[in-house]
């Protein structure tokens, strides 16, 4: 997981990725990327090694979550959108020349609390809380406690993901609904009998993350796909990428960006079993 990284390890990475940034061009300009929450911090570390060394150029990454950057991309106002689910084919039908690209594998964590007891939660059990099944900590060998549950709003691809793995396309039942992976992670750092998902990247001391089925959502776990509940990062450009554009996604696919992923706890493209590379598009 992220946090557990030396921070010499990412600032020796980020060294090489500006040098071999460098290598590949010396371009002027800017570029806008915008979407996913769970994508973002991770391009912005890409993008602060991909500036340094191509003097002139700004890549501003912002975010507003997968759909909002796939829109973004369609209609022009960015030039890679970030997307932490494939692009749905009703996107295509908008924007018939979606070009999506897989930049890494990431896992969804379940979080809960630190002061939690529970450890571990099948896949069922996980179903059954986030549908309203379950609704209390006793039921899944927890405190008597009612069970919390906040979610993603919206257009999430974090949201997306937990609902097509996990509840198989079925309803949420309700909850909080917050707007971003850090909101999800302090709201359930500060409720003992909260439960949230979030990028297992963006998992640090303030939350933990349970077991599903006995896996965790470690780097391993989550190349070898033993731990099930996980997707695919994309960027996604308007027609095939060009300029800045083009020189970002090579940066970011290729040793050093991957690299720097890594680092970041992302699982690189590499590493992953049966990567996808995908560009199909999801319902």
């Amino acid at each position: 997981m992220k946090r557990l990284f030396p921070i010499l390890l990412v600032a020796v990475l980020v060294a090489a990725a500006v040098f071999e940034a460098g290598c590949a061009s010396n371009s002027a300009g800017k570029l806008q990327v915008a979407g996913s929450t769970s994508v973002q911090p991770h391009a912005e570390v890409l993008a602060r090694a991909f500036q340094q060394n191509n003097s002139g150029t700004r890549v501003y990454v912002q975010g507003g979550g997968s759909s909002a950057g796939i829109q973004a991309v369609g209609e022009g106002t960015a030039a890679i959108g970030m997307s932490s689910r494939a692009v749905k084919a009703s996107e295509i039908a908008t924007y018939p020349t979606l070009k999506p690209v897989a930049i890494a594998v990431d896992g969804i964590a379940m979080i809960v609390n630190p002061k939690n007891p529970v450890n571990n939660l099948t896949m069922n059990q996980t179903r059954d809380i986030f549908t309203g099944n379950i609704t209390n900590w006793n039921q899944v060998g927890g405190s008597d406690a009612t069970i919390n549950v906040i979610n993603r709003e919206q257009g999430s691809g974090t949201r997306d993901g937990v609902q097509t793995i996990v509840l198989k396309g079925g309803n949420f039942a309700g909850g909080i609904v917050l707007s971003s992976t850090g909101a999800i992670r302090t709201a359930v750092s500060q409720d003992v009998n909260a439960i949230g998902y979030i990028s297992s990247a963006e998992v640090d001391s303030s939350v933990k993350a349970v077991n599903i089925d006995g896996a965790a959502p470690t780097y391993d776990n989550i190349a070898n796909r033993s731990y099930k509940i996980q997707r695919d990062f994309f960027f996604v450009t308007k027609g095939d990428p060009s300029g800045l554009a083009s020189q970002f996604i090579n940066f970011t696919l290729g040793a050093g960006g991957q690299a720097l992923l890594k680092a970041d706890g992302l699982v690189s493209i590499s590493d992953a079993q049966n990567a996808s590379m995908t560009t199909s598009a999801t319902k």
